[in-house]
C-alpha cells in the first residue's frame, strides 16, 4: 500500500509542472488573444473573421517553455530558443493571426497590392506599420499553439518595429472591404 501510495506521489509530481505550463500558457494565450468580423450589411456575410495573439513579454516566455516542452528539447537547444525569443522580444512587436475570408479577400502580405493592410496604433495616436507579413502553414505543432486555427483559415507572423505602445494599444486590419481594430490593455 505504501509502495503505491509512493508511486502515485511520484507520478504526480512529475506531471503536476507539465500540467501547470500548459494551464499557464493557455490562459495566457487567451489573454493575449482578441477577434474580431466584419460583415456585409445586404447578407451579413462574413467578410473577415480575424483572431490574433500580441505577444506580450509574459506571453513570449510561456510559448518559449511550451515550445521547449513539445519539441523536447535539450538543455542546450532550449537556451537557443530563450536567447532566440529574447532577441525578437526586444526588436518587434510580434503578433499571431488567424484569419478567414471569402475568396476574393484573401491577399494579405507586405506586397503594394494586399488586399488586407495592418497598421498598430500606439495610446497616444502614433501609427506603426508592419516591417514583416509572413503566411505560416498550418501544421499539428501550430494547432497545438494556437488552437483556435481551423482547416478554413490562413496564418501569419506579422512584426512590428518596436515603438513605445503605452498601456492600451490597437491592431487594425482593412482593406476596401472595411475595417476591423482590436484593442489591447496591458495589465
Amino acid at each position: 500500500m505504501v509502495k503505491k501510495t509512493l508511486i502515485s506521489c511520484l507520478l504526480i509530481s512529475f506531471f503536476l509542472p507539465s500540467l501547470g505550463a500548459e494551464a499557464g500558457y493557455g490562459s495566457l494565450r487567451r489573454k493575449w488573444t482578441k477577434s474580431e468580423r466584419i460583415y456585409t450589411l445586404k447578407s451579413l456575410d462574413t467578410v473577415l473573421l480575424w483572431k490574433t495573439t500580441y505577444f506580450s513579454p509574459e506571453f513570449r516566455r510561456a510559448k518559449t517553455q511550451k515550445h521547449i516542452q513539445l519539441k523536447y528539447l535539450d538543455p542546450m537547444e532550449a537556451a537557443q530558443v530563450v536567447e532566440k525569443e529574447e532577441k525578437r522580444q526586444e526588436k518587434y512587436h510580434e503578433f499571431f493571426l488567424s484569419i478567414f475570408t471569402q475568396k476574393d479577400f484573401q491577399q494579405f502580405s507586405m506586397s503594394p497590392d494586399s488586399f488586407w493592410k495592418m497598421i498598430l496604433t500606439a495610446e497616444d495616436g502614433t501609427v506603426v506599420h508592419p516591417v514583416s507579413v509572413e503566411m505560416v502553414p498550418v501544421g499539428p505543432y501550430e494547432q497545438k499553439m494556437f488552437p483556435y486555427l481551423n482547416r478554413w483559415s490562413k496564418a501569419y507572423r506579422v512584426l512590428f518595429p518596436k515603438a513605445p505602445l503605452g498601456n492600451r494599444f490597437k491592431a487594425t486590419l482593412r482593406s476596401v472591404a472595411g475595417e476591423s481594430t482590436i484593442t489591447w490593455k496591458k495589465p
